[in-house]
């Protein structure tokens, strides 16, 4: 009986211990192991998911020699260079010369005792993930291989061929968790003017953040007619605005909109100021305003002209005036008079009210005699 009991207490523990073991959640992230002329830079990158939930001695880092599959170095997690945090994924790189050069080798991670991430490069190894990819004597120095893509395990990636080295950041086109996300405050903006020759309007703004970023966010305006800028005092004219990601967020960043001077009356709507960032989907804010004529804004008489006259039954006369000064006029400023034949003198006035916007047409009926 009692041989029974210690052979049922030696199974139980057994099974929290790999379950415990499986909970791990971390892998191989990037490496770099040859390059052109002497080797330099080499290095290996893990990801840890809730790297406080853990003592990092546990987890070690083994160089794989492909002849005969063993250790020739190793190295535990704690004594690796911490780098960037990302929600709850944490980045650790291990800076070590001689990483051999393949054919095959590999890299193995390991909680305790168990494997919980094995990979192989330039050939196949027992129990290992061949990664498909490699580094060779033509390499550029500074480049690397690394996982890409979205998601919160190694599964979720895939190994690519040679790119710009990123230790102890996440890598290029790699997203942790969820996708990256831009977030703009506003998706229209209206009411840029100014009088010909008078420009360039007042400004507006709108605000710029995003999260679980893996590169910078760029801020583009249209070709033409629109400028930005990250300063409203003193202006700053920029082509693009560059906002890079601390910890894979940008804060909510205020960007100045204006219409640039030096355009010609007219209308100039439908403008696309896009903000992008890799794995993003891009974000626009439309712009909307125009330029109007020199004495526009109902300034003037003239601005307004009368677009259609028809005399009808008992001399009732119907008179159409259009607004075409690009911006609304105050009615009240206006009376519609009428002179003689033939003579300077007026038959009658007619007060005008309300307001006329621009593009609109406005109508007026009387009975006067001609």
């Amino acid at each position: 009986m009692k041989k029974s009991f210690l052979i049922l207490i030696g199974i139980v523990v057994g099974v929290c211990w790999s379950v415990s073991a499986w909970g791990q959640n971390a892998w191989i992230n990037e490496i770099h192991y040859d390059n052109d002329g002497t080797d330099t830079g080499e290095f290996i990158e893990i990801v840890l998911e809730n790297a406080v939930s853990y003592t990092l001695s546990d987890f070690t880092i083994d160089l794989m020699n492909g002849s005969g599959e063993v250790s020739y170095d190793s190295e535990t997690l704690d004594n690796l260079t911490v780098g960037t945090t990302y929600g709850n994924f944490t980045v650790y790189t291990w800076f070590v010369s001689g990483i051999q050069n393949g054919a095959p080798d590999g890299v193995k991670l390991t909680y305790n005792t168990t494997t919980i991430d094995y990979i192989s490069y330039e050939g196949s190894m027992t129990g290992a993930t061949d990664i498909g990819v490699s580094e060779t004597g033509t390499t550029p120095v500074g480049q690397s291989l690394q996982l890409t893509g979205s998601g919160s395990q190694s599964s979720d990636f895939t190994w690519q061929a040679p790119a710009d080295d990123t230790p102890g950041i996440i890598n290029n086109g790699q997203s942790f968790g969820t996708t990256p996300t831009i977030t703009l405050s506003e998706t229209n903006l209206t009411g840029f003017t100014y009088e010909e020759g008078s420009g360039p309007s007042a400004e507006q703004s709108f605000t710029v953040s995003g999260t679980n970023l893996t590169n910078d966010i760029t801020v583009t305006p249209p070709t033409n007619y629109y400028e930005i800028s990250l300063s409203d005092s003193p202006w700053s004219t920029e082509t693009s605005i560059t906002l890079s990601p601390s910890g894979g967020t940008v804060s909510a960043t205020t960007i100045y909109v204006r219409l640039e001077s030096g355009l010609s009356t007219g209308t100039y709507d439908d403008e696309d100021i896009t903000a992008s960032s890799t794995g993003a989907t891009s974000q626009t804010v439309e712009c909307d305003g125009n330029v109007t004529a020199v004495g526009g804004g109902g300034a003037c008489a003239s601005d307004l002209i009368i677009s259609e006259y028809i005399e009808g039954s008992s001399n009732n006369k119907y008179i159409e005036i259009y607004n075409g000064t690009g911006a609304s006029v105050d009615l009240a400023d206006y009376d519609l008079a009428q002179y003689n034949n033939g003579s300077s003198s007026v038959s009658y006035t007619l007060s005008l009210s309300g307001t006329l916007d621009d593009g609109d047409v406005f109508v007026t009926e009387h009975s006067s005699e001609s």
